[in-house]
């Protein structure tokens, strides 16, 4: 009798943990599809921050351009280096509700030449138009089995001469949210 109780606790645990990571790489339903623009309402603040991702896939080789923290929760900006194409955000130390998002500027900036980006002033990017925001925000599975989680992807390079500006933000539940600088990427 014992062994079948053991066979019963071990199986339960192992549908938890693979239904938990099934969670944690689905994109939420709350997401709107790529491509679509929800906010439309002539009404609607100048600057407003508009709910988008342009790609599921975080597959590729990225590196860490920025950094941000609030109240012990950290977020990381990492750009695509290799085809260069995308953004995402990941955070860690993270509590359950807390969100991180990556941002895009709704208009291209000129790519500098060179091995380095530049950051555009926050009032130069709201100059150019509302702001693209893809976000995710931290389960129970994300913040007490994984303590970490990711953003979908973003677009980073528009084609060999501008690109979009991108930053990521940490909303903690406990704290402020923080950005870090927007960014805008180089030529290659």
């Amino acid at each position: 009798m014992r062994n079948h109780r053991k066979a019963r606790i071990g199986f339960t645990s192992l549908v938890l943990v693979v239904g938990g990571l099934a969670a944690t790489t689905m994109p939420s339903a709350a997401q709107p599809a790529p491509g679509t623009d929800p906010a439309a309402d002539a009404s609607a603040a100048k600057y407003r921050k508009i709910k988008h991702c342009d790609d599921t896939a975080t597959i590729g080789i990225f590196s860490k351009t920025k950094t941000v923290t609030s109240t012990g929760r950290t977020a990381r900006l990492y750009t695509e280096k290799e085809p260069d194409d995308r953004a995402y955000a990941y955070a860690y130390d993270i509590a359950q509700g807390d969100k991180v998002y990556v941002q895009r500027s709704k208009n291209t900036f000129e790519m500098p030449d060179g091995d380095r980006g530049w950051h555009p002033g926050k009032s130069r990017v709201y100059e150019m138009g509302a702001v693209r925001s893809c976000e995710n925000t931290a389960g129970w599975f994300e913040a007490n089995v994984n303590d970490h989680m990711f953003t979908d992807a973003v677009t980073l390079q528009f084609n060999f001469v501008s690109a979009y500006a991108v930053r990521t933000c940490i909303n903690p539940t406990n704290g402020p949210t923080k950005c870090s600088k927007w960014w805008v990427d180089h030529k290659d």
